[in-house]
């Protein structure tokens, strides 16, 4: 029998889930295979707090709240109601799990190093108390000067980090320097999930899609500096995206499925790579939560994210928009050498393996099969696919031999530099040099922010 392309995917790295559905997770999993790592954030609790099936669980969330007795602010008590929904949803993941749970900090913090540090610490307490250590936890933070700030804090305390909302090779090198576990390049932008026209395909992701060079550059860079954080791409929209992206043994795959829980050392905390943020990240790795730096698109971020000792970095391949608004999404015949990001992703793998960082590069943000195709030549850890591209992916023959793209781009400029002193000020520097990355993060905050709204306004109609 033939088998399957998710077949194939699964033959080269090892596939993470990302989503709260676990039935997604349960259809694609075997008693040989299971999921890794899984990956959350504001846009999948919302999407399946507001599910009338998952009415029992939201109920379950606020009486677990509400039993702290702690006074809180209706504010206040809403967060921690959605951080609550988060933990419970991943629990349905447990029986399809093996690596860590992630669960993304607040954007309305990610340019405050001080609060992302909080709320990493108040999201690893709810883990605590459902029986899930901080060693099983990787926080995700949007890669963001100050979130890498944060990221490196949290690495050294033990708070494994994931770099996120990453779109550039500074963001990366950002987020090894501050020990990020991963890097989170997203291959396309969030919006183009639900604004189709903002997508576009091409006829080869792996060398035409402009992320595609992105991650090489990230997958080169982290060579040649011998860094530690590992690269997992995201935000796939096509199934031939996924497969170019990576050929490491040792890499993963985030796919579209379920979320948190876990038991005890299986939380990773996702907290945006702004320089606020990164220093909260810092922070938690050192009293043992793990995070990750998200909305992460440049070197700086990620190097900044590989300071703070996060343990993943998430460079976004496409911005979250294109994920919606589908005229942004624009195809490449080759993303791996075509979409701007794909350079972003190379520089940043390439200057981990130079510094030999610990954090772990994970791209996000992937809109067809095609860009996670081209994802797998840029050798990423991992890679963040959604349920609908691993529907497809199962159900597509394999494709012939991946092979790798090596890094063009000159990464020595970035190395070297340290991206946490003094406040963060060399990532602010290199993102305000940027106004395109300045864009793209902002965006995607701004659209995460508006889903953690989105929900707080659901729980006033059912508190």
């Amino acid at each position: 029998m033939a088998i399957s392309l998710l077949q194939q995917l699964r033959s080269v790295v090892v596939v993470d889930v990302d989503s709260n559905d676990s039935e997604v997770s349960r259809r694609h999993t075997t008693a040989e295979e299971k999921f890794h790592d899984m990956t959350s954030n504001q846009a999948l609790v919302y999407n399946e707090a507001i599910r009338p099936e998952n009415a029992d669980l939201v109920k379950e969330a606020i009486h677990y709240v509400q039993s702290k007795e702690l006074g809180q602010d209706p504010e206040t008590f809403k967060l921690d109601v959605i951080d609550a929904i988060t933990v419970l949803l991943g629990k349905r993941a447990l029986p399809y799990l093996s690596g860590s749970i992630h669960a993304q900090t607040s954007p309305s913090v990610a340019y405050d190093t001080e609060k992302t540090i909080a709320h990493a610490k108040k999201i690893v307490a709810v883990y605590s108390d459902h029986g899930i250590s901080k060693e099983r936890v990787c926080i995700k933070i949007p890669a963001t000067p100050e979130s890498l700030i944060a990221c490196q804090y949290l690495q050294k305390i033990g708070i494994q980090t994931l770099a996120t909302t990453l779109f550039s090779l500074p963001q990366a090198l950002a987020a090894s320097q501050a020990g990020c576990k991963y890097v989170a390049p997203y291959f396309n932008e969030l919006r183009v999930h639900w604004e189709k026209p903002l997508w576009k395909e091409y006829s080869n992701p792996a060398t035409e899609h402009p992320m595609s060079a992105v991650i090489l550059s990230i997958v080169a860079s982290f060579q040649e500096i011998k860094s530690q954080t590992l690269v997992m791409p995201a935000r796939h929209i096509k199934v031939a995206q996924h497969f170019r992206a990576i050929s490491r043994d040792d890499a993963c795959i985030d796919v579209f499925g379920v979320l948190i829980y876990l038991i005890r050392e299986r939380v990773c905390i996702k907290i945006p790579a702004t320089p606020e943020s990164l220093i909260a990240c810092q922070y938690l790795q050192k009293i043992g939560i793990q995070t990750l730096a998200t909305t992460l698109f440049s070197l700086p971020q990620a190097l900044a994210a590989s300071q703070a000792g996060c343990k993943y970095v998430a460079p976004y391949f496409n911005e979250l928009r294109v994920h919606w608004e589908k005229p942004l999404w624009k195809e490449y015949s080759n993303p791996a050498t075509e979409h701007p990001m794909s350079a972003v992703i190379l520089s940043i793998v390439a200057s981990f393996q130079e510094i030999k960082s610990q954090t772990l590069v994970m791209p996000a943000s992937i809109v067809t099969p095609g860009e996670a195709i081209a994802l797998a030549s840029l050798n990423p850890d991992h890679i963040t696919i959604s349920g609908g591209i691993l529907d497809q992916l199962a159900a597509h023959p394999a494709v012939d031999e991946i092979k790798s793209i090596e890094c063009t781009s000159d990464v020595a400029p970035f190395i070297g530099k340290d991206y946490l002193t003094n406040g963060s000020q060399l990532l602010r520097e290199a993102i305000a040099a940027d106004a395109e990355i300045q864009r793209k993060l902002k965006d995607a905050l701004e659209i995460f922010g508006d889903c953690e709204r989105k929900t707080k306004e659901f729980l006033d109609t059912v508190l």
